[in-house]
């Protein structure tokens, strides 16, 4: 077994909130299994995460600065701190900008002692990929989606032109996939509300979808029980067969050796209050999280409609110019709390005063919902959420739906008359007890998977391993591959070889930095020897393996006399020799089409351990 913080792995969340909260849960699994974690963000986040991962000695922060860009709010490096969805585009695209701060960081990683074994980085830095390839690293990528919710959004990407005749209320039926429940287009996810932006906006999914598609990997927060069969529908649209590792839920892991007096002290107020409430089930949690702008005046209709109910509430607001419309703030006291501080959601649906949660129906949401075992009354908001709701509500019985027009994204007031009959359906009506029912056996079963020998907690360990040894043996750490390939020119004229009409070329391979202690070996392909040159030469069967060392590097001609090199045959007695840093392969071979042969060799060696060759045509050698 490696020796603890043999591995390491770099993470590089989205700034978001709902991006960020799971990968800093992820990390700190990865750091229960003694692997050195790094997670690459900007200042004003690095502060905000600090805290989190404080008692986590394995996991550390690097920052990179946010870019100033015009159209920009000063200083907003992450998305809650947008005035509106407005600024979300104008967000997504200066992300963009990070690529140079993140690759010259990365660039050190990878010539450190412990360079990282993979990046996980989120779907929305799709440019990552170009720059983990340009290094060698394996990227995985992070959605802040379900299986099934990312399934449905991609199919319906692919078939877009075919839903364009189609109405909003024709049942959809997606190539391949068998779905849990009646789907319409009034279900689909929009651009999420991104007004006047179309064009860029799905400009950019294009670009971000094309990278998810070529990823290593993909990391998912959800576990198996519960979405296992979309799992091959999912993974069918990725292009060099990458898998999709179940992981979650990863709130779960958040909590596993945390400090419960820090959390409890980021919500301070909630707790204590949640601490007099004795009655199990009896308290009705209210969060539209951090994204969806909901108007005072919708905020007006869900306050009278908690009043009327009758049930104990904790309410998280976000907004910064709502306030308790007149009459109610006397009410709200008796029976209810209002808290505009950040708050330990997972924390609080975990209390046993809490039976039931009015949501949004976010993806970390849904799965804090079940790994707690509440019920959900769903309003979903933007993106994906319908989806999920639809999942919860009507694919697993975890919930119910409020009562709304046929759109779910509409901007439409939801009455309070409507909210009430749902907030009372679901803390004391038959459908509302059905619901706890199956959300407490999700909840078993959530629970199950992210301990030892549960199927997140197994998924997690195959991850790793996987990523220690490529296909079955030790991935090379071959961060940067350089080809160069020129005709050998001598100074004392032509060889035979080159009389007769032949054409001598070479290529030569840098190995900037090779992990010490690895094997490489991929069949017929190349194995590595001693020494600080490598040679290559050409065998009759095409097997390429590496010379002894102290072969000279001129690969035949001696450059400086003329003369040809007689060379000794490689020996395959260096197979299992260890490398060195600032190694370097040399290959050389007579004509073109044998090149060719060669380079389909080192291809299948690229494929096989995840690494990046690239050409060029000089006429230097390396020095």
């Amino acid at each position: 077994m490696p020796s603890a913080l043999s591995s390491h792995v770099v993470i590089f969340p989205f700034m978001a909130q709902g991006h960020t909260l799971p990968l800093l849960d992820l990390s700190k699994a990865l750091s229960q299994q003694q692997i050195k974690v790094t997670i690459i963000t900007t200042p004003s986040n690095a502060k905000s995460m600090a805290k989190t991962i404080s008692n986590h000695p394995n996991i550390s922060l690097v920052e990179i600065p946010f870019p100033t860009v015009d159209g920009l709010p000063k200083d907003c490096e992450n998305t809650s701190q947008l005035p509106s969805m407005e600024f979300h585009l104008p967000f997504l695209l200066a992300t963009k900008q990070l690529r140079k701060p993140f690759e010259q960081v990365l660039q050190t990683m990878v010539e450190s002692k412990t360079p990282p074994i993979c990046v996980i980085s989120d779907f929305f830095l799709g440019w990552t990929l170009a720059s983990c390839q340009a290094f060698g690293v394996p990227r995985l990528v992070f959605h802040g989606m379900g299986i099934l919710s990312m399934s449905i959004s991609k199919s319906t990407w692919v078939h877009a032109q075919q839903l364009e005749s189609m109405s909003m209320i024709d049942p959809l039926h997606l190539p391949g996939m068998k779905l849990p429940f009646t789907l319409t287009k009034s279900d689909l996810p929009g651009s999420i509300n991104l007004p006047n932006h179309d064009e860029m906006f799905y400009q950019f999914i294009q670009e971000v979808g094309e990278a998810d598609a070529k990823s290593w990997g993909v990391v998912v927060n959800s576990f198996e029980e519960l979405e296992k069969s979309h799992i091959p529908a999912f993974e069918s649209f990725y292009i060099n067969g990458a898998k999709a590792w179940c992981l979650g839920p990863l709130c779960l892991y958040g909590k596993m050796g945390s400090n419960k007096s820090t959390n409890q002290n980021h919500s301070c107020t909630s707790t204590q209050w949640l601490a007099e409430q004795v009655t199990p089930d009896s308290v009705i949690y209210v969060s539209f999280g951090t994204q969806a702008d909901v108007s005072d005046s919708q905020l007006d209709e869900v306050a009278f409609a908690l009043e009327e109910s009758g049930f104990p509430f904790l309410w998280a607001v976000r907004s910064k110019t709502w306030s308790l419309p007149a009459g109610l703030e006397e009410k709200v006291k008796v029976r209810g709390l209002i808290v505009r501080e950040w708050v330990d959601q997972s924390q609080i649906l975990s209390h046993h005063a809490i039976g039931g949660f009015l949501s949004h129906c976010g993806w970390n949401s849904v799965l804090e919902s079940v790994s707690a075992g509440v019920p959900v009354l769903a309003w979903p908001m933007i993106a994906e959420q319908s989806l999920n709701a639809k999942f919860l509500v009507d694919g697993l019985g975890a919930g119910i739906s409020v009562k709304r027009v046929q759109n779910p994204v509409a901007k439409i007031l939801v009455s309070r008359q409507d909210i009430c009959e749902g907030v009372e359906e679901l803390m004391g009506g038959s459908r509302g007890r059905s619901a706890r029912e199956r959300v407490q056996a999700l909840g078993r079963v959530a629970r199950r998977a992210v301990q030892k020998g549960g199927s997140s907690h197994d998924t997690l360990n195959k991850l790793i391993d996987k990523l220690r040894h490529s296909d079955g043996l030790v991935r090379l750490q071959l961060m940067r591959v350089e080809i160069r390939r020129r005709k050998l020119i001598t100074k004392g004229g032509l060889t035979e070889n080159q009389k007769s009409g032949g054409q001598e070329a070479a290529l030569v391979i840098r190995q900037n930095w090779l992990k010490k202690s690895d094997l490489m070996e991929v069949n017929k392909g190349i194995n590595r020897a001693k020494g600080n040159h490598f040679s290559i030469l050409r065998e009759d069967n095409m097997e390429i393996i590496v010379a002894e060392k102290g072969y000279n590097e001129s690969q035949g001609v001696d450059v400086n006399s003329g003369q040809e090199v007689t060379t000794q045959r490689p020996t395959r007695s260096n197979k299992e020799a260890v490398a060195e840093e600032g190694d370097m392969l040399f290959i050389a071979e007579a004509s073109d089409q044998e090149m060719r042969r060669v380079m389909d060799c080192l291809n299948s060696f690229c494929e096989a351990s995840r690494q990046k060759i690239k050409v060029n045509d000089q006429d230097n050698w390396l020095d």
